[in-house]
């Protein structure tokens, strides 16, 4: 998840920017904390990110590209088929949820909303909700603009878009951490695939029901189990 928080008090613009990325296997979650004042960002890369002060907080834009999303702190249940999931984990390789917070400084406030924005869509993610606010002119505290973005990007481009904000400014922080969910994902997996063999068994016994009755009962819950498959892989 990605979030943007941006300000700008009277001649300058902060703006503080957090960029959370979750991923499992190929998914990743970041938080950026973008702040800019004055001068202080790196201005070749700028163009790339914010044009404007602007100071970055800690609201989030997210990012999730992975069917599973559940925290990893739930308690694995070794009592079903453990040993199959065992096999199936070695066979998948490991599913890891990528924590990265940020925060850095940079000015250009418009040109970097924008150009996160066209960066987004061009790593073939896209933004879920968007929230700019620019401030009034009839408070004390002068004109404070603020812009929140969700945003989803697919997973092997998370290094790219962080080496694009890094360049556009200033880090001043950066903390990583990752969470190994790999035992969850594979339960999900085993449920996927227990579902889509309760499906084919359904059609072939609807090929066979003589009855109305009997076609409803099927039909009913094939439509049931079909739902379930297409909420997995949505």
């Amino acid at each position: 998840m990605w979030g943007l928080f941006v300000r700008n008090k009277g001649g300058m613009k902060r703006m503080r920017k957090r960029i959370t990325w979750r991923y499992i296997t190929l998914a990743g979650l970041m938080a950026l904390g973008l702040t800019g004042c004055g001068a202080s960002s790196k201005g070749t890369a700028a163009e790339a990110a914010v044009a404007d002060s602007a100071y970055l907080s800690d609201d989030m834009y997210s990012y999730d590209n992975s069917y599973y999303e559940e925290a990893a702190s739930e308690e694995y249940d070794s009592t079903t088929g453990s040993t199959e999931n065992v096999e199936k984990v070695q066979d998948t390789g490991r599913k890891l949820i990528k924590n990265v917070d940020m925060s850095v400084e940079t000015e250009e406030f418009d040109t970097l909303l924008a150009n996160v924005e066209k960066r987004i869509e061009a790593l073939g993610g896209y933004i879920e909700t968007s929230n700019v606010y620019n401030g009034s002119t009839y408070k004390a505290a002068g004109n404070l603009r603020t812009a929140n973005i969700t945003a989803r990007i697919p997973a092997e481009k998370l290094n790219e878009f962080l080496s694009l904000v890094s360049e556009a400014s200033n880090v001043i922080s950066k903390n990583e951490s990752v969470t190994d969910v790999t035992l969850q994902y594979v339960d999900m997996q085993s449920h996927k695939e227990a579902l889509q063999t309760e499906q084919q068994r359904l059609l072939e016994l609807l090929e066979q029901a003589e009855t109305i009755d009997d076609i409803i009962t099927i039909e009913s819950r094939l439509s049931d189990v079909r739902y379930q498959i297409e909420s997995m892989e949505s």
